[in-house]
Order: C-alpha cells, then sequence, then structure tokens
C-alpha cells in the first residue's frame, strides 16, 4: 500500500438531525413514502431505525449527507507508464487542507453564491453547489503537485 496514490477533489459531510413528525416505521403512512422516496432519489439514508417516542414510531432522523467527487486510487504498479514510475518518477497531487484558515474559510462559504435562494431543478442546484465549494476549496487549499 506505500506506493498507492490516493487522490480526492473534495469531500464534504452534512449531518442534518431533527424531529421530522413523520412515522417513518410505518410503510403505509401517507407521509413516509414521500419522504422516504426523496431520501432515496438523493442515494442519502437515514440512521434511526428504532422508534423514538412513546407510542412507538420513529419521528426523528440522523441523516449524513456525503458529498465525494473525483476519488481516484491509482498503484503505480499497475500503471501504464511502469519506465517511468521503475525509476521513481511520478506526480503526486494533493492539497495542504490542514493550512485552512477555518474563520476565514467559514466567513466565505456565509458570503459565497452557494448559501442564496435558487430557482433551478435539483440537479442544478447540487452542481452549483458542488462548483461554488471546489471553488471555495481550490482558493483556500490550492491543488499542488510533486
Amino acid at each position: 500500500m506505500e506506493n498507492t496514490h490516493v487522490s480526492e477533489r473534495v469531500g464534504i459531510s452534512t449531518i442534518i438531525v431533527g424531529y421530522v413528525n413523520i412515522h417513518l416505521n410505518a410503510a403505509d403512512d401517507l407521509d413516509t413514502h414521500p419522504f422516504t422516496r426523496v431520501l432515496d432519489v438523493c442515494g442519502i439514508q437515514q440512521h434511526v431505525y428504532e422508534p423514538t417516542n412513546v407510542h412507538g414510531h420513529t419521528l426523528d432522523v440522523v441523516i449524513i449527507v456525503s458529498i465525494v467527487s473525483d476519488v481516484e486510487v491509482k498503484d503505480p504498479a499497475l500503471c501504464v507508464h511502469l519506465d517511468k514510475l521503475s525509476r521513481g518518477h511520478f506526480e503526486v497531487s494533493f492539497r495542504k487542507l490542514r493550512s485552512i484558515d477555518v474563520e476565514t474559510f467559514k466567513r466565505d462559504i456565509t458570503t459565497s453564491t452557494i448559501l442564496y435562494p435558487f430557482n433551478g431543478s435539483v440537479d442544478e442546484l447540487a452542481n452549483a453547489y458542488n462548483n461554488g465549494l471546489h471553488s471555495l476549496i481550490d482558493q483556500h487549499a490550492p491543488l499542488c503537485s510533486k
């Protein structure tokens, strides 16, 4: 594994917790199917499966939304350019994420356009959000090569 190269462009997780007042354990409930359908379509999973109220219903949610794009894992031994790698020359791309000034990054997120109302489709909203965050990551932790 020491020669394996992992490159991840951006990875972000959002945790949504709360009380939805929908009987998530009752598949025949009129509100349950649309709610779970939205989660399924978005590839999101609800993580509370046991009753959360005195009547035995599951009304609370813990939803973890992970957005990871452009993950690439390369094993140099499987690379087409073995002659170049056999001499120990290869390029690694990385970001110095630990060097981000968190307060400045938070400020830039709150002032960016990704948090403003958007009148497009869900796909367009997701693309705008991803592009906005990718731009901020590029600004605060530019991609470096070595």
